[in-house]
């Protein structure tokens, strides 16, 4: 399940629905610890993004970085997360201004999450290092980041009514 907001009845909502994943993102994490650890106990373990990396003239939306991303995780508790993963949705064209620096950036991104989060022993091997989260109404930019496989664990994809269900 996707979730964004925390408030009382959102997780008063899925903690009826008991025990599942949750995909958030790092602010959301960090801003609500109380709700995280009430869905915690409820059986629910986390998936969470870095946030956004976007070109788009005047947009200054970034990622957290590796480290700080590895520091919530930590912070928050190892144990209540399944997954990690870089920017969300790059391959929405609108993102894209100079595409040569922009999947550079997503290679050089991925790479030093991978690293980072294998280099740490609290998560070595309890937490996978996904790819950055790929929407599938735009499946045929993803090859354009390149070969990221010694990068990850395991590809992350949602897909939306638009696309092919389920994405080659």
């Amino acid at each position: 399940c996707l979730m964004q907001e925390f408030d009382a009845p959102q997780v008063t909502g899925m903690t009826t629905l008991g025990g599942g994943l949750i995909r958030t993102n790092r602010n959301a994490v960090n801003g609500n610890q109380a709700a995280i650890q009430q869905l915690f106990a409820a059986g629910f373990r986390f998936m969470v993004h870095g946030g956004v990396y976007s070109q788009e003239p005047g947009n200054t939306s970034v990622p957290a970085t590796p480290a700080s991303l590895l520091s919530v995780v930590k912070t928050v508790g190892v144990d209540m997360f399944v997954s990690v993963s870089g920017p969300n949705e790059p391959n929405a064209p609108s993102k894209i201004d100079d595409p040569v620096t922009f999947w550079q950036y997503l290679r050089d991104y991925q790479r030093d999450l991978y690293n980072t989060f294998k280099a740490d022993p609290a998560t070595r091997d309890t937490v996978l290092v996904l790819s950055p989260g790929w929407r599938f109404d735009k499946d045929e930019m993803v090859a354009s980041i390149g070969d990221i496989d010694q990068w990850i664990d395991g590809h992350e994809v949602h897909t939306y009514p638009t696309a092919r269900q389920p994405p080659e």
